[in-house]
């Protein structure tokens, strides 16, 4: 009996509740001008928003729906900014790191590229691309008891569904 109950107190907590895609823009945090990257079929095509609904978002040209399989993204700061700031910061850090050197231009030459490739990095990995509305594919799945050779198991079926 302790068994049986067990295995109804798994099932339960097992079962993973749906994960329903967001249904509409109304609440996409994004401003008419802005830059963005939308990603929809496997294709990423960056554009300017310039009209926003709660149905339908027109970046350039084209119009947008809620549906499966859409991704935005908003744009983040660009790369050579990052560089920008980590050259300054390296080239700059070797004049007291290294007050004796005589080859002060070298060293802060050298520097100043570690620094880049370090802000660079850092741009793109702190302030890069943020999803602002994703509706991808949920996944949901079934936890089912099953008795084999007089002994109480658990099965989990996992099944794929689209999201509308």
């Amino acid at each position: 009996m302790r068994t049986i109950v067990l295995v109804v107190l798994i099932a339960f907590t097992v079962v993973p509740s749906p994960a329903f895609a967001q249904g509409d823009f109304s609440t996409l945090k994004v401003k008419l001008g802005e830059t963005v990257y939308v990603t929809t079929g496997g294709t990423t095509l960056r554009g300017t928003v310039n009209e926003l609904s709660s149905t339908a978002l027109k970046v350039d040209t084209l119009e947008f729906r809620p549906g499966p399989d859409l991704k935005i993204e908003r744009a983040g700061v660009p790369l050579w900014h990052g560089a920008l700031i980590g050259a300054g910061i390296g080239a700059l850090a070797t004049t007291f790191i290294y007050p004796h050197n005589k080859d002060r231009t070298g060293t802060a030459a050298v520097a100043g590229l570690i620094g880049a490739v370090w802000g660079a990095w850092f741009t793109h990995t702190i302030w890069g691309r943020t999803v602002i509305y994703w509706a991808a594919q949920s996944s949901c799945g079934r936890v089912r008891p099953e008795m084999t050779n007089g002994r109480m198991n658990v099965r989990f079926f996992s099944i794929l569904t689209e999201s509308n």
